[in-house]
């Protein structure tokens, strides 16, 4: 007989998860209620933001294609990550890019309504001796409106230099001291989203010539898809895959893996032919988008949560998917108030006292994982108790960009430090060989 779960009755949410700047959401007894509209300090004034929140901005940047596409040597991902408001002013590579304007820049964009922004991260293979790498920092933001926009492009590069791209506003490119090398930084607007894309090279790195062109050869299919939409799109992937508070855990990853087809990250040793290879899998099995999040919780104690939703072209391909998810030997759970999954189960880790509880939902031919892992069997199922009854919020509330609270089963205070990490999900589903 399934084990019968409920979330944990709590009166209210760890106050360390009330004062984090990334928490949209409350959790209380049973019920989890995300806010639509996104959170900002106590401490600053507070402009008139509009309640809807942000286009699917994960859909826009640059992607594996763009840079195979502009002749540059192997990059790879390092995980994305989405930014409310206050996380934007707070820790923003707009804003921190340059340390010398950090106060200059976040006092000019205190009250700049930001609808969200989301940044992936990509470096190159290192080479040499001294294994050199250049990054580049992709970001999409967007505002309420125009106006917010080109307000913000004018604090954020307005001393640049004016570029001519295909299909902007307003293209600006500006050179300055980052952290630690010259970074070359394109913005452009394009009606309320900033695109921005900051080359950095480091010594004994790969040679990329003109880095300015770099920038610019890499915004352009950016902004060609944002213009060929009209707008950002509305809906997406990453609006509905549920995540924990950023500053809160490790994200690992927070980002597309495949999208209407095409392959978007490039990772650690695979090469060009590899990923083609894997993205051709994943379309027989009629994989048509797949959007993947991992965190590990840092403290000792610590577990891991990760959630994967995927689209498939029929409701065939999904059903069969989900069949093959429930490994042998699984426990079944039955979750409370969980939005009625597929199914739930846990199991135990071999050789370790770690315990995986998994959940599966499916909407027609999407299917939505969740997994979470602890320190014990017991902080296993009551945090998924917690997770599912927040998942089954937010996909009622019709988005789950707005993090659920790390679990209080999951809180670090007083729990013994886990022998090794646990991943929750593989990065599945793997190509057939």
């Amino acid at each position: 007989m399934p084990i019968r779960i409920a979330p944990l009755a709590r009166p209210v949410p760890l106050l360390r998860f009330i004062l984090a700047v990334a928490l949209l959401g409350a959790v209380m007894a049973g019920a989890v209620r995300p806010l639509l509209s996104w959170a900002s300090p106590a401490s600053s004034p507070e402009p008139a933001i509009a309640t809807a929140g942000p286009a699917d901005l994960a859909a826009i940047i640059p992607r594996a294609g763009d840079f195979e596409a502009a002749g540059l040597p192997p990059f790879r991902t390092a995980g994305g990550r989405w930014l409310d408001r206050a996380a934007w002013l707070a820790d923003g590579r707009a804003i921190r890019q340059d340390e010398l304007t950090r106060a200059e820049r976040r006092a000019g964009l205190a009250q700049s309504p930001v609808l969200g922004s989301y940044e992936l991260t990509w470096y190159s293979a290192a080479t040499g001796t001294d294994q050199g790498s250049t990054t580049i920092w992709t970001t999409a933001t967007q505002f309420v409106d125009d106006a917010s926009a080109e307000a913000a492009i004018t604090v954020l590069a307005g001393d640049g230099e004016p570029r001519d791209i295909s299909g902007t506003d307003l293209a600006l490119l500006s050179s300055k001291p980052g952290d630690s090398v010259l970074s070359t930084t394109l913005t452009v607007r394009v009606g309320a989203i900033l695109l921005a894309i900051e080359v950095a090279p480091e010594e004994g790195g790969p040679l990329l010539g003109d880095e300015a062109l770099v920038a610019q050869v890499l915004v352009q299919p950016a902004v060609d898809r944002l213009v060929a939409t009209g707008t950002p799109p509305a809906t997406g992937l990453s609006l509905m895959t549920p995540r924990l508070p950023d500053d809160a855990v490790l994200t690992v990853h927070d980002g597309y893996v495949l999208r209407d087809g095409e392959g978007i990250e490039a990772f650690e040793g695979f090469t060009p032919a590899q990923r083609a290879e894997s993205v051709a899998d994943w379309q027989e099995q009629g994989i048509v988008s797949w959007y993947r999040v991992d965190q590990d919780l840092s403290s000792p104690g610590d577990g891991a949560f990760a959630a994967e939703l995927i689209t498939f072209a029929g409701d065939e391909q999904a059903i069969a998917f989900q069949a093959g998810l429930i490994p042998a030997g699984a426990e079944p759970i039955e979750l409370i108030g969980a939005g009625d999954p597929v199914a739930a189960w846990v199991r135990a880790v071999p050789d370790t006292r770690i315990h995986v509880a998994t959940a599966i939902w499916r909407d027609g031919a999407t299917s939505l994982r969740v997994s979470v892992s602890g320190p014990t069997r017991e902080t296993t199922l009551a945090a998924m108790g917690e997770l599912a009854a927040g998942v089954a919020a937010c996909r009622e509330a019709g988005t789950c960009l707005a993090p659920l609270p790390v679990p209080a089963a999951l809180d670090p205070v007083g729990l013994p430090a886990t022998p090794m990490a646990a991943t929750p999900l593989a990065a599945t589903p793997v190509a057939r060989r």
